[in-house]
C-alpha cells in the first residue's frame, strides 16, 4: 500500500522558522544564535548575550496552526486513498473516513466496507508514523521543532 503523504510545502509555509513546543515558541537569537524559548505571554526576552529579542504575536498563531490532526484515519479529509493489486495492475482507491469530514462523501463506500481495503487500524497506525516522520524531517530541513 502506498503511504498516504501530506503537502511538505503546506507544513513548510505553516512553520514558517518557528519551533513550537507545547505553547512556546522559539527564536533563535541573531548575534550569538541561542534558541529563546517565548511562552503565549511572552514577547520580549534578553539573550544571554545581552541581545533583546522581540517576538511578534503571528508567531504563536502560525506555530499553533500546526496540531495534530482530528481524524487520524483520513488525516482530516474525510476520506482515505489507498492502493490495491489486481491481476498484476496497481489500481488507486479511495473510501470515505467515518468521521464527521467523512460525511461530506456520504455517496463513497466506508473504508470499512470496501472489500480491497487495508486494515483500518493499519491506516491509522500508518498515518501517525508518517506524521511525526514528516514534522522530523521538516524540522530538520528549517531547523526548528514541534510539539505533540
Amino acid at each position: 500500500m502506498e503511504r498516504i503523504s501530506l503537502s511538505t510545502q503546506k507544513l513548510l509555509g505553516q512553520l514558517n522558522n518557528i519551533k513550537r513546543k507545547e505553547d512556546t515558541v522559539t527564536e533563535t537569537c541573531a548575534k550569538c544564535k541561542r534558541e529563546l524559548h517565548f511562552t503565549v505571554n511572552q514577547w520580549r526576552r534578553e539573550c544571554a548575550c545581552g541581545m533583546k529579542v522581540t517576538i511578534s504575536k503571528s508567531k504563536f498563531e502560525k506555530a499553533k496552526a500546526i496540531s495534530n490532526p482530528g481524524c487520524w484515519y483520513c488525516m482530516d479529509r474525510g476520506y482515505i486513498e489507498y492502493q490495491s493489486q489486481e491481476n498484476g495492475n496497481i489500481y488507486k482507491f479511495v473510501a470515505r473516513c467515518t468521521c464527521p469530514k467523512g460525511s461530506k462523501y456520504a455517496g463513497m463506500p466506508k473504508l470499512s466496507e470496501a472489500g480491497n481495503a487495508p486494515d483500518p487500524e493499519r491506516v491509522k497506525a500508518q498515518n501517525r508514523v508518517d506524521w511525526e516522520k514528516l514534522l522530523k524531517d521538516l524540522a530538520d530541513q528549517k531547523g526548528v521543532g514541534h510539539g505533540g
